[in-house]
């Protein structure tokens, strides 16, 4: 049947070949049908892996939960997206968000109640807009950053077909703001070396940390290469198909299993030649990021301390912006990454 095929295609008079165009007619029958991308979110303190409804946790060979994962951020939406509940939220929970924007400019078209017209207009969208519990002012309506990313230990991710979404919360996107400045300030791609991300553990609630492991090999540079370029990541990016889909179904508590491989492999592959020189220029980006926040800070001390009587007064408690103090603490450490890296 196949030759009978390739004979209607191959003698079909000009005046009909156009209708018959195999390249004009793929896709027809499956563009827009997609198998979905898994979801990497955090419960707890706890890593979590999800897709088409069932969620398992993220173990070690032991069995025990991984404290931080090993991966490569493939791509970072340009954009920060907004997600709003009308009623208290728990991680797990089936409903979906009232309203939510992908681009964090105006409601998806999906949203069943959007607030405004758009994000930067909406009520919600604003400080004290929503009271935590601990009676501090934060935003009723959460931004996070979208992330397509890997396993170090298994670029190409077979297993969930490739990159992953995890959506990055409001208070880490400051830390992940720094990881990126301190790769990007000399044009080191935050693409091109294995990051560990993890908890930090002063904090009383999640919050991520990011740091460098090492520059990756040719090998796995052609395979981010492959992954980046796939339509997985640009549907990670800018299709809210996870929001919906994770509405529909509430994950099940599954049997803990182990299969993953987000940690680095156990003898570390051979650095390329440049990897050095690589670490030297991006410690020197870092270094220059120091002596900017250094210089920021004792503006800013000088300035809080010719208000800080009427600071007190009328301070508005945001959790999500470390103090200035902080971010080079952050810097410090960073540096102290990339030496390791030389």
């Amino acid at each position: 049947m196949s030759q009978d095929m390739i004979d209607v295609r191959t003698q079909l008079p000009a005046e009909l070949a156009d209708v018959f165009n195999a390249d004009d007619l793929a896709g027809d029958l499956y563009d827009g049908i997609q198998g979905g991308f898994a979801v990497v979110s955090i419960r707890g303190s706890r890593w979590r892996i999800s897709k088409g409804g069932d969620a398992e946790p993220v173990l070690n060979a032991d069995g025990e939960p991984v404290p931080s994962l090993e991966c490569v951020i493939i791509k970072a939406s340009r954009n920060v997206s907004k997600i709003y509940y009308a009623e208290s939220y728990a991680e797990g929970d089936a409903e979906a968000p009232d309203c939510w924007s992908i681009d964090g400019k105006t409601p998806d078209a999906g949203a069943e109640n959007p607030q405004s017209a758009s994000c930067a207009g909406c009520p919600q969208n604003v400080w004290g807009s929503k009271i935590t519990p601990a009676g501090k002012k934060t935003k009723a309506c959460g931004d996070n950053r979208r992330i397509a990313v890997v396993p170090l230990g298994d670029i190409l991710n077979k297993k969930y077909d490739g990159a992953m979404l995890l959506r990055v919360p409001a208070a880490s996107l400051t830390d992940l703001a720094l990881y990126g400045k301190g790769m990007a300030a000399k044009g080191f791609p935050y693409n091109a070396i294995g990051t560990r991300m993890g908890f930090d553990m002063e904090a009383s609630y999640p919050k991520l940390t990011f740091r460098p492991i090492k520059p990756l090999t040719m090998e796995q540079l052609a395979q981010v290469a492959e992954v980046s370029r796939s339509a997985t990541v640009q549907s990670i990016l800018e299709v809210a198909s996870d929001i919906t889909t994770a509405a529909a179904t509430k994950p099940q508590e599954p049997e803990p299993t182990v299969g993953l491989d987000f940690e680095a492999e156990a003898e570390p592959e051979e650095a390329p030649d440049t990897a050095a020189a690589d670490a030297a220029a991006l410690k020197k980006a870092a270094a220059a990021e120091k002596r900017k926040a250094t210089a920021a800070k004792k503006k800013k001390e000088k300035e809080d301390a010719e208000a800080a009587t009427a600071a007190a007064a009328t301070e508005v408690v945001i959790d999500d912006a470390p103090s200035s103090s902080e971010a080079e603490d952050s810097l410090d450490d960073l540096l102290a990454d990339l030496d390791s890296l030389g």
